[in-house]
């Protein structure tokens, strides 16, 4: 959720509360700080960098201080850490069965739209760079743990608006087709 709500954030520019959810999603998980870098890819490909990249280091900065300073202040006491639970996650991209997890089964049933509207789907993320950084980011997210649906599960997001602009755009308002693509 705070995801969402930091996504919408950055593209109403209300940094205010970019910076408050940023600031409450790193005390509940580090996913959150993925939305720093994208934020910068979003003023990037809208060009409001230049005046927005105040304001957004001001929403940015209690966040990233308040996750140093967890991770300074608070020690894990069992488990790993972040750089631990990569080294022992990593290798996983090895296996098919897990790239099928990640790519097919977290989007289940519509995954591989994508492919099949292949030209819309690049269209779509030509306009939306930053979304298509942050499925990339989600992605990388994966190396840090082990259930692979759950951890791509964020990227749904972005994933769903192109999966529901492709439909849109070859389907229109035809219920039929909407019914038959829902699978209903």
């Amino acid at each position: 959720t705070y995801l969402a709500i930091m996504i919408w954030a950055v593209v109403a520019r209300k940094w205010g509360i970019f910076g408050l959810v940023l600031v409450i999603g790193v005390f509940t998980r580090e996913t959150a700080l993925i939305m720093v870098p994208v934020t910068g890819v979003f003023l990037l490909e809208t060009g409001t960098i230049g005046r927005e990249w105040r304001r957004a280091a001001a929403a940015i900065l209690p966040g990233v201080i308040c996750f140093i300073a967890i991770r300074l202040i608070i020690k894990h006491a069992e488990g790993e850490g972040l750089f631990e639970a990569f080294l022992n996650n990593y290798s996983k991209l090895l296996e098919p069965e897990v790239w099928y997890r990640l790519l097919i089964n977290s989007f289940a049933p519509v995954s591989l739209l994508p492919l099949v509207f292949f030209e819309e789907t690049k269209r779509f993320f030509g306009s939306h760079k930053y979304l298509l950084v942050f499925i990339v980011l989600v992605f990388l997210t994966t190396l840090f743990g082990l259930n692979n649906e759950r951890l791509m599960g964020p990227a749904s997001l972005a994933y769903y608006l192109l999966i529901a602009t492709i439909v849109q755009n070859r389907f229109g308002t035809n219920k039929w087709m909407l019914c038959w693509v829902a699978g209903f």
